[in-house]
């Protein structure tokens, strides 16, 4: 049977489907809740609150995934090493380099290429679309370059999926293996209770292992569609959701349900709650709360900044002023959301920090921006040629193990005789004027060349080394074994705990947290490297291009320094529990929100081509 409870942000349909799953634990049925993967966690600690200490015995929370190895678990056939963002584009790099003669577009590859077909692939796999679908299409109404499109992501969607098969499980197949897995052993479902909790669509193969978890059990599915606004356009794809379920409970000829819950929960402000209604229609303006305001002013203010600089100091002051107003309040009481985090980083943290308030900034940094990356792919450049610019970028970098007198001193008589090339490596001392070619030396001339040639031995040696050994080609292994032992070397990963512990000693606690963790992120993606490629031969060139690769995909995140902290984060990421206050910083048009992007592979033009030859 399925039920559908369909209810508005502030209605009782979420309480009502909960008290449901409660009843139907307490009757000692088998019970999963199943919620967005991002959800997982926060969900569980709440059913932990509203369940018994017993209730695990037949109770899970769970998402797409994880029922999915829960069930080959008991079944049997258990579920395969799942592909992460880093062993993709590994395996997209091989793709593309091996079809680059047969595609249409041809080129270099890199990681822009390698995410567009990577997002290319997805969307098709949200469609169950196939690299055969693709090629039945065949010519598109004369349409040549379409007809090309089709035909190179037929290819790779083919030769990508084949080399994934070979040491990963892709998720989507074992979604539909899951179904399968059912329906063969149906007495795995017999007499349970599937609730549904936050969705707002499927992809193609959720709808398949979907469709088989109806066959077999009873199926509930909350709905969120506030009645005011149900025929807007912002939710047409849940009422697109919410057909293509009962058109799944009448294929299937399954007793269904439908009905909308009115009662309104008990919530703590009336006011944001018709606020939060009124988003949804364009007529309404936030003005008519003009009247409110002149008596309350907390449950909801607007303010009104010059600049990000003023927002920032504000929102620090206002906590400042609430903690000492309401000593019952913790840091943890509060949650400051912006649109993108990183145009805040240097002034948000600032602002608080300055102000004493302990912050967790929830934001993961790309591992291109730290200076460990920069200092291998500049020793890479100089190691190929010693270009003037290459070695002094190297000596600049804070891990090459130079100072800033020795890099200084260097740069200046580099640049003023010319140095570069094989200057840098014949062993033949350096004893030029300092002044260039002035007939005269200076005084201390002598002490200045002795210097100048000890820094660039120190600075030299070690890029000689790396220069000598990765002259060739190699295999992908012996590649990633010179790498480590250059920056072995240099002492990497004692300037790397000397770096984090200087910024921890500097109140910059999670600046050292990312600092201590990015050694091992490099060595994790050189044994991704190995794991997938190690056998591959590559020169120099082609080695650095795949650490780049995984540079792309790699990320440093952190974990809360303090129990009682203020929450900052990125509104597409942040995930919030127990707020009560929330500043929302930057909510100027076309910011927050923001601006919808299409990153579909095809343009509308060609989506309606394709359509009409039977591709959704």
């Amino acid at each position: 049977m399925l039920k559908l409870i369909e209810g508005g942000f502030y209605s009782d349909a979420q309480e009502e489907t909960l008290r449901a799953l409660e009843q139907d634990v307490a009757a000692g049925a088998r019970v999963w809740l199943f919620v967005p993967e991002q959800q997982t966690v926060i969900t569980e600690e709440q059913m932990a609150r509203r369940l018994p200490p017993s209730a695990p015995l037949t109770f899970e929370v769970t998402n797409f995934p994880r029922f999915a190895n829960t069930i080959f678990r008991i079944a049997g056939g258990i579920a395969g090493r799942t592909a992460g963002r880093a062993e993709r584009a590994l395996l997209m790099w091989k793709t593309l380099t091996e079809l680059s003669p047969h595609l249409s577009s041809g080129g270099a590859v890199s990681p822009g290429t390698i995410d567009k077909m990577l997002g290319a692939i997805r969307e098709m796999e949200s469609f169950s679309i196939t690299p055969e679908d693709l090629s039945a299409v065949g010519g598109v109404d004369g349409d040549r370059r379409l007809a090309r499109k089709l035909s190179d992501l037929s290819r790779v969607m083919d030769l990508y999926r084949s080399l994934c098969a070979e040491k990963f499980s892709d998720g989507g197949d074992e979604l539909l293996r899951t179904a399968e897995k059912l329906r063969e052993q149906p007495e795995i479902l017999r007499g349970a209770k599937i609730y549904f909790e936050g969705f707002t669509s499927f992809t193609e193969p959720q709808y398949a292992l979907f469709s088989a978890i109806l066959s077999l059990s009873d199926v509930t599915v909350s709905l969120t569609l506030p009645k005011a606004a149900r025929d807007a356009f912002e939710f047409s794809e849940v009422r697109e959701y919410e057909r293509r379920l009962l058109r799944a409970a009448d294929r299937l000829s399954v007793d269904k349900t439908a009905r909308r819950v009115e009662g309104v929960r008990k919530i703590k402000s009336e006011l944001l709650a018709d606020v939060g209604e009124n988003l949804w229609r364009t007529e309404a303006k936030i003005y008519q709360y003009d009247n409110y305001y002149l008596h309350n002013q907390q449950e909801l203010r607007l303010i009104e900044a010059e600049s990000s600089e003023e927002m920032c100091d504000f929102a620090a002051a206002d906590i400042k002023r609430r903690l000492m107003e309401d000593p019952a309040l913790r840091y943890r009481d509060f949650a400051i959301v912006v649109r993108n985090g990183e145009n805040y980083v240097g002034r948000l943290d600032r602002a608080l920090l300055s102000a004493g308030i302990p912050i967790f900034f929830s934001r993961r940094r790309p591992v291109t921006s730290f200076s460990l990356i920069r200092l291998i792919r500049t020793a890479y450049a100089a190691a190929s040629g010693f270009a003037r610019a290459d070695v002094i970028a190297f000596a600049k970098c804070p891990l090459s193990g130079m100072t800033h007198e020795e890099t200084d001193e260097l740069e200046i008589y580099c640049e003023t005789w010319q140095i570069t090339g094989r200057r840098f490596t014949d062993g033949i001392d350096w004893n030029m004027n300092p002044r260039g070619y002035d007939v005269r030396r200076p005084e201390g001339s002598e002490e200045f060349l002795l210097r100048v040639n000890a820094a660039r031995e120190k600075l030299i040696r070690p890029l000689a080394d790396l220069s000598e050994r990765i002259r060739g080609v190699h295999t992908v292994r012996e590649h990633a074994g010179i790498l480590l032992s250059f920056l072995l070397s240099l002492g990497v990963p004692e300037g790397l705990a000397a770096e984090a512990l200087a910024l921890e000693s500097a109140g910059e606690t999670d600046g050292a947290m990312e600092v201590a963790g990015l050694y091992q992120v490099v060595c994790d993606s050189l044994d991704v490297l190995c794991d997938l490629l190690g056998e591959e031969s590559v020169d120099d060139k082609t080695f650095l291009s795949l650490l780049n690769v995984l540079f792309a995909e790699a990320d440093v995140g952190r974990i809360p320094a303090y129990v009682d902290c203020v929450t900052v984060g990125s509104a597409d990421q942040i995930r919030l529990r127990d707020v009560r206050h929330l500043y929302l910083l930057g909510t100027n048009d076309g910011e927050f929100p923001a601006a919808v992007e299409d990153a579909s592979f095809f343009s509308d033009r060609e989506k309606q081509a394709l359509a009409a030859k039977g591709l959704p």
